[in-house]
């Protein structure tokens, strides 16, 4: 089975903040994750301030892909930039709320949503850098 990640380039409008679109395809597993985690780290966080994960194409997610989405999320927070999950699928969504890490992770159902409120950086909680330092 092959790996495929692609990435796209938005940008928001309303302040001029960019996003990357990261697009991981069928399994986030051990070889989708190190793909993926390749990806965050060729981001340019200077220029890209949002990373959005777009899951609408993964049908399966393991403790592996888990630990590459904290591992990005770690890295866009170091950034001072914002990481969110949109279109997940359910069953993807299903796992996230298992493990809780819908409480980590902005997870949003669609990738216009989080574009159009991509104005308003969110600041990262004082818990989630807690847990994330922990980790």
């Amino acid at each position: 089975m092959k790996y495929h990640l692609t990435w796209v380039t938005d940008m928001g409008f309303k302040e001029k903040i960019e996003s990357i679109v990261l697009l991981p395809q069928n399994r986030l597993d051990a070889n989708g994750g190190i793909s993926l985690q390749k990806q965050f780290a060729a981001i340019d966080a200077k220029r890209y301030r949002l990373w959005l994960i777009d899951m609408s194409l993964v049908d399966f997610v393991d403790s592996a892909g888990l630990v590459s989405l904290l591992t990005g999320l770690k890295m866009a927070r170091r950034s001072q930039c914002r990481l969110a999950i949109c279109n997940p699928t359910p069953a993807v969504r299903l796992i996230l709320e298992i493990t809780r890490l819908d409480q980590a992770l902005e997870v949003l159902t669609n990738r216009e949503a989080i574009l159009s409120a991509s104005a308003v950086m969110a600041e990262p909680t004082r818990r989630v850098e807690a847990e994330l330092a922990a980790a």
